[in-house]
């Protein structure tokens, strides 16, 4: 089973976000569509069967998070990362960016400082204006074409009381860089000497060059995870992301726990059942 990766595929065929007039504007349709991050290639073909098994029973009523699902995110970790996982950490999301305005609604209060590491993803500056964060902004340091991040800053605005958390982009979107364990540690060290909670998107991990390997934050230590949550979604992967939802990794049992909660306040915390198929077969078979 392998991926046609010659095929071109009408995006327009469907209401693709990167091909619609929101995007490209009312006289975008001759534009090339290369402004939101997601492949133009066919999802895998155990995901498309594991689609097509799942239409043919035909009853799509509620579901629970099937016993394979989480198995299988764990053995995906294990295997390409190296990164051991307790179940127990992993809560489910609608997805990465549910996530992060969840993490900021809950660990810090209004009017707080939340840091970025700009130029990133734009969707984090949204979520703090729309839950009255304040932006802090770290830019990284672009020296000879290769962005590094300014840690002298970093400590600085760290130390200032009102910093309360950090969007980390790992690996970042979109400067590429996938940071090395030496600079998550150094990034994790100021983090928490200044008790400054890390909120890793890590949606990007699977998908670096050869030579670059991809560092789980969490994976550090138990001291770092026990100051992170991360974020995590087969979604850039297999190219599913409009078929799948989002898991995070929560280490500290407190901060856990407070998300659970606030999870089930929202009651985000259901199941749909071609998310449920689409990712196990990815994790399972998609390699």
């Amino acid at each position: 089973m392998t991926n046609q990766f010659d095929v071109i595929i009408d995006r327009r065929a469907v209401p693709a976000l990167k091909t619609h007039k929101m995007v490209l504007g009312e006289d975008g349709a001759d534009l090339f569509a290369a402004g939101v991050a997601d492949m133009d290639f066919l999802a895998p073909p155990p995901v498309l069967s594991a689609l097509q098994k799942r239409l043919e029973h035909g009853v799509f009523g509620y579901e629970t998070m099937p016993d394979e699902l989480i198995p299988a995110l764990t053995n995906w970790l294990a295997k390409r990362h190296g990164w051991e996982v307790d179940v127990k950490h992993i809560l489910r999301s609608p997805n990465i960016l549910n996530t992060l305005a969840i993490a900021a609604s809950i660990f810090t209060n209004t009017d707080d400082g939340i840091i970025v590491q700009p130029p990133v993803f734009f969707d984090f500056y949204n979520i703090l204006k729309e839950n009255n964060r304040n932006l802090l902004p770290n830019p990284l340091i672009l020296k000879d074409g290769r962005y590094s991040m300014d840690f002298a800053g970093l400590e600085k605005i760290a130390s200032d009381p009102k910093a309360k958390m950090i969007y980390l982009c790992n690996p970042h979107n979109p400067v590429g860089r996938v940071w090395t364990k030496d600079e998550l540690t150094t990034l994790g060290d100021i983090c928490a000497r200044y008790d400054v909670l890390v909120v890793s998107d890590e949606i990007h991990g699977d998908i670096t060059f050869t030579g670059h390997k991809y560092t789980p934050f969490s994976s550090l230590g138990a001291a770092y995870a026990d100051n992170a949550i991360i974020c995590l979604s087969p979604a850039k992967s297999f190219n599913i992301a409009a078929c799948c939802s989002a898991f995070v990794i929560v280490s500290n049992d407190r901060r856990r726990k407070t998300f659970q909660q606030e999870n089930s306040r929202l009651t985000v915390n259901k199941n749909n059942a071609f998310a449920s198929a689409a990712m196990t077969a990815a994790y399972v078979e998609g390699e």
